[in-house]
This record gives C-alpha cells, sequence and structure tokens, in this order.
C-alpha cells in the first residue's frame, strides 16, 4: 500500500519491493538510505535476479543484513549438492540501530563481486569463484524478518566494473603456487595452510608459522599453477 508518499509492504518474511533496470548492465553502483526504527534492519537484496517474484527463485547475486552481519550468496542454492550459495565468510555491521545510515552496494557479474559501504566506511568485500549461470536485470528488496526498513533516497548508477568504494578484492599473483588468503579487512597473505583447528589456521608463510582466526579469513583459495 502507499502511505505517506511510501510504498508499505504490510507482513512478515518475504514482502518484496522490486525494480527492473533498463539495457541489462553488468555492473552497477547502489545509494540509499536505510533506516529501522525498531533496531537494526532485517533486509535483503537480490541483485541481477531474473525472477521479481520469488526472492528464493531464479538467479541473483544476494546480499542480506539479518542479525547484525552482513551475508552474501550465490542463487540459485544447489541443495542436492550440500551448497548453501554462501560467499564468504559472513561480516559484522556496525551498530545501526534506528538511525538512519547511508547504503553503498557496487555489484559487479565479470566477475562476479559485491562490495559494501556504510555511512562512506568501507565494510566488507565478496567474490564468487563460480559465475552465474543466468542473470536479469532486476533488483529486489526483501523483507528478512517483522520489523520494517524504510528505504529513500535511492540511486543506481551504471558502473565500470571497478568497485569505487573500499578496496578491490585482490587479484591472485602469475606463477602463485601457495593458498592465497583474504582477510575480512581485504588484506591478504600468500603460504601454504598447514592445518586448521580450534577456529584457528596455521599458515606457514615466508616469515614464518602464523595463526589465523578462520573468522577473519574471508576466503582462500589455491592460485592455478
Amino acid at each position: 500500500m502507499i502511505k505517506n508518499n511510501a510504498a508499505i509492504c504490510p507482513g512478515g518474511n518475504g514482502a518484496l519491493l522490486d525494480r527492473k533496470l533498463p539495457e541489462n548492465p553488468q555492473a552497477i553502483r547502489m545509494d540509499f538510505d536505510l533506516r529501522s526504527p525498531q533496531g537494526n534492519p532485517q533486509i535483503g537484496f537480490r541483485l541481477f535476479t531474473d525472477n521479481l517474484t520469488n526472492h528464493r527463485a531464479g538467479h541473483s547475486l544476494d546480499l542480506t543484513f539479518r542479525k547484525g552481519k552482513a551475508t552474501a550468496k550465490r542463487q540459485p542454492i544447489d541443495q542436492d549438492a550440500g551448497q548453501n550459495g554462501r560467499i564468504g565468510k559472513s561480516i559484522p555491521l556496525p551498530a545501526l540501530g534506528k538511525r538512519a545510515a547511508h547504503i553503498t552496494i557496487h555489484a559487479s557479474l565479470r566477475p562476479a563481486q559485491l562490495h559494501l559501504a556504510i555511512n562512506g566506511q568501507h565494510i566488507g568485500s565478496w567474490e564468487s569463484e563460480q559465475p552465474l549461470e543466468k542473470f536479469g536485470a532486476g533488483i529486489l528488496f526483501v523483507q528478512r524478518g517483522k520489523q520494517p526498513a524504510r528505504i529513500k533516497n535511492l540511486v543506481i548508477r551504471n558502473s565500470s566494473g571497478h568497485s569505487p568504494i573500499g578496496r578491490q578484492l585482490p587479484k591472485l599473483p602469475a606463477g602463485l603456487k601457495q593458498n592465497h588468503i583474504i582477510f575480512t579487512n581485504g588484506d591478504h597473505i600468500d603460504g601454504e595452510i598447514k592445518e586448521i583447528t580450534k577456529g584457528i589456521a596455521i599458515c606457514k608463510s615466508s616469515f614464518g608459522d602464523i595463526k589465523l582466526p578462520l573468522a577473519k579469513i574471508q576466503l582462500a583459495r589455491k592460485a592455478l599453477l
């Protein structure tokens, strides 16, 4: 319904607002002001989606704010393969409370990346090792709980594909024969992961063994030889 010059989605989890973008862009930057009067927002964003009526179907890059964390996924979720579609690690959100926050999301298809900034501060970046098989020109805003969220001043721009916010995810150096580890703050290190135990990865690097908390690791992968 329309109330006080706003589109209101009554009801519980799953209420949707959608927008179809012209010209099917491959990379976008989306800016808006977000306010959740009852506390930290519980909301999801489906980007490049080819299904504007069902947030659980179709193909998309997803970013969700829930339980004080930002989580990235790619759809569809391959349940038969035991995969939940998650990209990297969930990243803690700053305490937004009931105040309005300015959100910037940069998303691209090639490579499949998401970058998040809040109030001008880089929060996190994610990159999928698997590209989307299909994609569309839609964006879905999805209510992820019963508490309301208000979005104002929405601006969506075409992007060059290079993130205008925060740090780019580093590319793998040519000829690397070790693990490449990317941290949640954007830093990265090369080395050999020797052991993972009790939430700690022990990595052998050029300057000795170091202990890395798994909660701080966003992505770890083996470079092509």
